[in-house]
């Protein structure tokens, strides 16, 4: 005999079968997650959708605050 015997109960048929099935779902969910960033490779953006998200290098500084005011426990 040259072939390979090999048995597979149902046990292990399921292992396998639920095996695949959470591979898939980890692909969906994966792939629902970075949607927005796989749907705009093409676009050529990179930059945020929100200009106002990061102060740019020649905005004006803010005001520095040298203390923090004490809350009264209620």
């Amino acid at each position: 005999m040259t072939g390979i015997l090999a048995y597979l109960d149902a046990g292990t048929g399921s292992m396998i079968a639920g095996a695949v099935a959470a591979a898939g779902a980890s692909v969906a969910v994966a792939a629902r997650a970075n949607w927005h960033r796989l749907t705009r490779r093409g676009k050529g953006s990179t930059a945020p959708e929100s200009s106002d998200a990061l102060p740019s290098d020649d905005a004006e500084p803010t005001e520095v605050v040298d203390s923090v005011e004490a809350v009264p426990e209620a």
